[in-house]
This record gives structure tokens, C-alpha cells and sequence, in this order.
């Protein structure tokens, strides 16, 4: 389906629902990524734990969902390695800075 929804950089059309695909597996891949409880099905099998690794288990396509719709998104954006380089540095700069401060703190 495609709407006449104006991109901010461009004046080329998009497909909003690509788009929404993409918020919600960012939702879901945030959820999926944040449960820190314990699903220790094997020594401890309990209702809680089998709910858990359910919920788990339905969130596990969310990842690749997210790869499937930014992909698609990015499929016509011409590359420019220079840019892409620079995004990089600026990425392992970034690490570099964290990983320092949490050394020094």
C-alpha cells in the first residue's frame, strides 16, 4: 500500500506501512531484549517459567522482522562509503568513550 507520505529528506513517497512494521518490531525488539528474569525450565518447571519462555519464544521473530523492514526501507538509498566510514568511527569512538568511563567510574 502506498500513501502519499512526504519523507522529511526527500520528496520521494513512502510506504507507511513499512514504516509501522519497523516501529513495531523496534518495540518488540526492545521488550525481547529487556526481560532479565530466569527460565530455568529444567530444574525448576513451573507455570511462570513456561509462561515466560512462551512470551520469549513469541518474541523471537522480532529480530529478524526489524532486519526484513530497515532492509527494505534501505533498499534504494544509494551508498556512500565515505559517509558510511565516518558513521563507523563515530560509532567506535563512541564505544571507546563508554567503555573508558565506565572504567574510570
Amino acid at each position: 500500500m502506498k500513501c502519499k507520505a512526504l519523507t522529511l529528506t526527500s520528496k520521494k513517497y513512502r510506504e507507511v506501512s513499512i514504516d509501522l512494521l519497523e516501529c513495531i518490531a523496534i518495540l518488540l525488539v526492545l521488550i525481547y531484549h529487556s526481560t532479565l528474569y530466569l527460565n530455568d525450565i529444567v530444574n525448576e518447571p513451573t507455570y511462570l517459567y513456561y509462561a515466560r519462555y512462551l512470551f520469549r519464544t513469541i518474541l523471537s521473530p522480532c529480530v529478524p522482522l526489524f532486519f526484513f523492514a530497515n532492509g527494505y526501507l534501505l533498499f534504494n538509498k544509494e551508498f556512500n562509503l565515505k559517509k558510511h566510514i565516518y558513521k563507523i568511527i563515530h560509532i567506535i569512538i563512541l564505544y571507546v568513550v563508554w567503555v573508558l568511563q565506565k572504567l574510570v567510574f
